[in-house]
This record gives C-alpha cells, structure tokens and sequence, in this order.
C-alpha cells in the first residue's frame, strides 16, 4: 500500500526552508533496492528561483547539499558515495486551467481501454505516480479478465 500525507505548519514552529535546499527525497524508504541494506539515499534538490547555482562548481553544490541536509536532518559524517546530477530544466509547474485539464484526462481514462499515468496528472511525487499506475494497471487488468470471461457480450457491445 502506498500513501502520501501533507500538512501545513505555521514558520513559526521553526519549519520551512530558506535555504538553497528545496527538498528531499528518502528514495531507499520507497524504493528498498536503491540503497545497500546497511544505507539510505537520500536526494537532495537545491536551487531554484532564490538560490541560482547553475554557475557554481558541482562540488560546491554537493558541499551545499551535505551542509543543508546535515543541518535539518541533524546528523553529521561522510556520504560513503555521492551521485551529483545537473537538471536544467525546471519542476513542471502549474498552469491556469490545469485542474480542470487534469480532470478531463482522468475521465476520459477512466472510460477508455487506454490510461494516461505521468506525473503531470496527479503529481511529481514518485508515490503519486507508482500508486496512479497501480490503480490504473489494475483497472486495465480488471476490464482484460471481463473481455476474457464474457467474450460474447463484448461482441455484442459493438
């Protein structure tokens, strides 16, 4: 079973990040097999609009990274390997009219034997898109046993 819970926090309670550091993802908690057994990969994402580090050495910007992750997660020594990647392209953002766009793609999924899964349609959240494509998997799967059993009626529908 997959789940993703929010929630808003006033700054006040000493939460939100001013930081280069935008997020992070503890990939090994999702995905077990991404990580040996006895490590965590943790991915970091820094930059954006407020932190411009397309100009700095990419060892400066993991430096960044080890400090900011350090200081939220409170924790202190060496990563025993590091995996540093430029995206220069930017989070895909909101545009006007996406919710109901959004909600026209899922309709017509929903009665289509075909299934729109990306992370534009419920969210760039890895568990968002695994768990999408589950549901939708087994709903496709689900209408294939129905042609399968009733082979006959399905002739009919046409």
């Amino acid at each position: 079973m997959w789940a993703f819970a929010a929630c808003w926090m006033p700054r006040a309670a000493g939460l939100g990040l001013e930081g280069p550091i935008l997020g992070c993802l503890f990939r090994s908690t999702i995905l077990a097999y991404s990580a040996p057994n006895d490590m965590v990969l943790l991915v970091a994402f820094l930059g954006g609009a407020k932190h411009d580090l397309t100009q700095s050495p990419d060892a400066r910007v993991i430096e960044i990274a080890k400090a900011e992750l350090w200081k939220y997660l409170g924790t202190s020594g060496q990563p025993s390997r590091v995996f540093f990647e430029r995206w220069r392209n930017e989070i895909p953002r909101v545009v006007r009219d996406y919710a109901e766009k959004v909600r026209r793609i899922v309709e017509w999924s929903r009665a289509s034997p075909v299934s729109v899964v990306c992370s534009g349609v419920r969210g760039v959240a890895l568990p968002l898109c695994v768990a999408t494509g589950r549901t939708d998997a087994e709903r496709l799967a689900a209408g294939l046993r129905w042609a399968v059993a009733r082979p006959q009626e399905l002739l009919e529908c046409r």
